[in-house]
């Protein structure tokens, strides 16, 4: 829905961080005041790397800052870049973007990458399918990183059913 409202009013200046630069073109050629950066792969570790990244993308609050940023490169490189931009642009006195944490959604909107069937979507499951596609990138973070959020998902259920 955000995407329609912006391809509504082009003269919103947009701003993507993405996995790939194919992604980038496609989104050029779609809306005109649109910029796009697919850094190289980083590791967070590496502040040199991270470093580098930050200044590619702040070199576009430059000119002509984005009105919006749309991040894609998945948790937690996306939130970190996201917190960057905001410490960074914050202290420089400029405007804070609205800024679009949006993970592998660019993907699914070009179909560069499919989404569950839509029986996973409707259960609320799609989380089970995305594993058994990227199972060495996923399953740790769906299946040990997201283990409290099962806690406090019991403990709401719970609350609900009282």
């Amino acid at each position: 829905e955000m995407w329609s409202i912006l391809k509504e009013d082009t003269s919103k200046r947009v701003l993507f961080v993405l996995p790939r630069e194919d992604l980038g073109d496609r989104f050029v050629e779609e809306r005109d005041n649109t910029v796009y950066y697919a850094p190289p792969f980083f590791k967070l570790e590496n502040k040199d790397e991270f470093d580098e990244v930050m200044t590619n993308v702040i070199s576009f609050f430059d000119e002509n800052p984005p009105e919006y940023v749309f991040v894609g490169l998945g948790f937690p490189k996306q939130e970190h870049i996201a917190l960057e931009i905001f410490r960074r642009v914050g202290e420089n006195g400029k405007a804070l973007p609205k800024t679009f944490l949006l993970g592998a959604s660019f993907e699914f909107y070009w179909g560069t990458k499919k989404r569950a069937p839509m029986f996973y979507q409707k259960a609320g499951i799609e989380f089970v399918h995305r594993i058994i596609s990227e199972p060495r990138r996923l399953a740790k973070r769906y299946l040990w990183d997201d283990l409290p959020f099962l806690g406090i998902a019991i403990s709401e259920l719970r609350k609900k059913g009282s």
